[in-house]
């Protein structure tokens, strides 16, 4: 539910087997805006440590690939969070240019971080006291 919550344009995000879950997202890309269906799969976990995100989506303006490595560090009381990733474009939405892509991606990212960063700041509250 907080992925759900945090993931931009997120209009559903439903579990459809072990690490496996079906998301559909409306985005756009300057003039080009769609809605997205798609599968995310989690991949390589190890449990306080990272894992691998593998995103397949289509919709009308075009297709996506998208692989991430997620990685957790220890930080004194806190974690820090570093990620890397890749992504493939298709179709129409590909015709906007490849310069557009990584400021909507690096957008994105961060409005997605700083949901979760905030939603596990309320969820530690009540331990703090």
């Amino acid at each position: 539910a907080v992925l759900a919550q945090c993931i931009p344009g997120c209009q559903a995000f439903q579990p459809l087997g072990d690490e496996e879950y079906e998301a559909v997202l409306a985005i756009g890309v300057a003039a080009i805006r769609g809605v997205y269906k798609g599968k995310v799969v989690v991949l390589d976990k190890q449990p306080l440590q990272g894992y691998r995100l593998d995103v397949t989506g289509s919709g009308t303006s075009g297709q996506i690939t998208a692989s991430g490595q997620i990685a957790l560090e220890p930080d004194g009381e806190k974690t820090l969070v570093r990620y890397a990733g890749e992504y493939h474009v298709a179709g129409p939405i590909a015709g906007v240019g490849q310069r557009l892509f990584q400021p909507v991606v690096n957008l994105l990212t961060s409005q997605f971080f700083r949901c979760v960063e905030q939603r596990l700041k309320v969820e530690a509250e009540p331990l703090r006291q």
